[in-house]
């Protein structure tokens, strides 16, 4: 006699999948590394409102991932009006000590940055790219010079368009540091089983389960813990503007663009409809009021965000504030 077991009987807080449903144990494995190019083609494939394919001139400064089996050919290089595919990354800086590039180290990141001075979330996205079969990533702390005002002035100007024209934005959701990292492993406790049995008359059956993963949504409201880049307010106009962006999230990796929303376990994605309905306004057009609107619900939201310099208040908004400048009749004018 097989186990009596139906869905009826699993724990509410476990969640039921269909014969065969297979969920990732770690965002570091080739299921998710597929998973993630799969998202990738089919938005550059079929998705207008993400823009197009076409190469964009590489920022001023960018991290040269080099070969994909070295560990030693990182480099700082320094571009000159060339055009080619390169990642952003978005994350959180932490309160630990990190690599930044300053004025007395520029010369010898240009040389070539030691694998073990960079913090494991930055080594686990350069890995990433590395495996996307792309060369280049831009990292704010190593492309801007952070001793220098007047560098950070001017590429910190450019941030906005540097997330733009990015051909992927990598978003470590789930760290609170840069030495977190991007990837997870699930506690065994927590990975998908299943449950074979035969109900009453003999046929054969078999339950997938585990326990829910926590998406954005209602869980983002309740567990700041869980997605602390979504509380930064840098991170806000990166979402605003990046047209893809992948998440690294605290179990699985979720997808994000201009047009679609989609996860890992394949259930419904509550995520963040201002980039969608940021996107569809200005690629459609609208109506004056409804572009005041927009700004007023955007500023609300930005308002509520955590910022590590309060000098930063301005700055880490005037890129959206520029894309939606064409489309209102007002000016903008900050610091007043």
């Amino acid at each position: 006699m097989g186990l009596r077991y139906t869905e009826a009987d699993c724990p509410a807080t476990w969640k039921i999948f269909r014969p065969g449903k297979s969920f990732p144990e770690d965002t570091s494995s080739i299921a998710s590394l597929q998973q993630a190019s799969r998202w990738l083609q089919d938005c550059l494939e079929n998705h207008r409102q993400c823009g197009s394919r076409s190469k964009h001139e590489l920022p001023y400064r960018v991290i040269d991932v080099g070969r994909p089996d070295s560990e030693t050919s990182v480099r700082l290089y320094e571009s000159h009006g060339e055009f080619d595919h390169y990642v952003s990354l978005s994350h959180c800086w932490g309160k630990f000590q990190m690599i930044k590039t300053e004025r007395a180290s520029l010369s010898l990141r240009k040389r070539g940055i030691t694998w073990s001075s960079l913090p494991p979330t930055f080594q686990d996205a350069i890995t990433f790219v590395r495996n996307l079969g792309l060369r280049y990533i831009w990292i704010d702390s190593l492309c801007i010079i952070q001793d220098d005002k007047a560098d950070w002035e001017i590429e910190s100007a450019k941030m906005a368009q540097i997330y733009m024209n990015s051909l992927l934005t990598l978003a470590v959701t789930k760290s609170a540091s840069a030495e977190e990292g991007c990837f997870v492993v699930t506690p065994a406790e927590d990975r998908t089983f299943a449950i074979t049995g035969s109900t009453k008359d003999g046929t054969p059956y078999t339950i997938y389960a585990r326990r829910p993963v926590y998406h954005l949504g209602g869980a983002f409201a309740r567990h700041k813990d869980l997605f602390p880049l979504f509380y930064r307010a840098w991170c806000y106009q990166e979402r605003l503007l990046a047209p893809r962006i992948l998440q690294f999230n605290p179990r699985e990796l979720m997808w994000e663009c201009c047009e679609v929303s989609a996860c890992e376990c394949s259930l419904s994605c509550p995520t963040f409809p201002d980039k969608q309905r940021h996107s569809k306004a200005l690629t459609q057009g609208s109506d004056p009021k409804s572009f005041n609107d927009r700004w007023r619900h955007m500023v609300v939201d930005y308002a509520k965000l955590d910022l590590t310099y309060e000098s930063d208040r301005l700055p880490a908004l005037s890129g959206a504030a520029k894309q939606m400048q064409p489309h209102r009749s007002g000016k903008y004018l900050a610091g007043l």
